[in-house]
């Protein structure tokens, strides 16, 4: 019966515990909200101090991209190239900025770019080429104008300067007076014959 009596002492013992712990009453339990209050006030001391860590970012210059500035892949339309074997089409062609990958088209080609005839061998293959690519080189003929490795059925011609500094390539603009670089503009010409 001894035995009886000392589990019976433990399992009251116990509960007398639990019940003054839980109660709140004159127990060593801290109220949740004041351990919340303490833990909201460490956080926001570590937030400032990283706040004060962190660079001025007004001061920093992060340059602004457009609303949508795709940079293209390798091999895709726009990457840069070396041979044509870098690009998918097959076609890398020269810009004022460097050879880039280019595309065949029907009369579809990006702002800036001219779909003309190009290629080597014996089909004849469409392909996008920069508009101004010869636009102010220095020429002697109007040959110089136009690249030898496409067909372009744009007048662009060797034009003398005004200042008589030199001939250099125009850009046919017939078609498309709007169509002319910043800082160009478009304008009528008189040519021999």
């Amino acid at each position: 019966m001894t035995k009886y009596r000392v589990w019976t002492a433990i399992a009251l013992l116990t509960a007398v515990l639990a019940w003054a712990g839980c109660s709140g009453e004159g127990g060593t339990t801290q109220p949740v909200n004041d351990i919340l209050d303490v833990q909201d006030t460490q956080a926001r001391e570590v937030a400032e101090e990283v706040k004060e860590d962190l660079p001025d970012f007004d001061a920093i210059d992060i340059p602004r991209l457009d609303a949508f500035e795709y940079i293209p892949q390798p091999g895709e339309f726009g990457y840069e190239c070396t041979t044509n074997t870098d690009c998918d089409s097959g076609f890398c062609v020269p810009t004022p900025d460097g050879a880039k990958c280019s595309r065949e088209c029907v009369e579809d080609c990006p702002d800036g770019w001219l779909c003309v005839a190009g290629g080597t061998g014996p089909d004849i293959v469409y392909i996008c080429v920069p508009r101004f690519l010869t636009l102010c080189n220095p020429c002697r003929t109007n040959d110089d104008c136009s690249p030898e490795e496409f067909e372009s059925t744009t007048l662009d011609l060797c034009l003398a300067s005004d200042d008589g500094s030199g001939k250099f390539c125009g850009a046919d603009c017939s078609m498309d007076p709007e169509v002319c670089p910043e800082g160009y503009l478009c304008d009528d010409i008189q040519t021999p014959g």
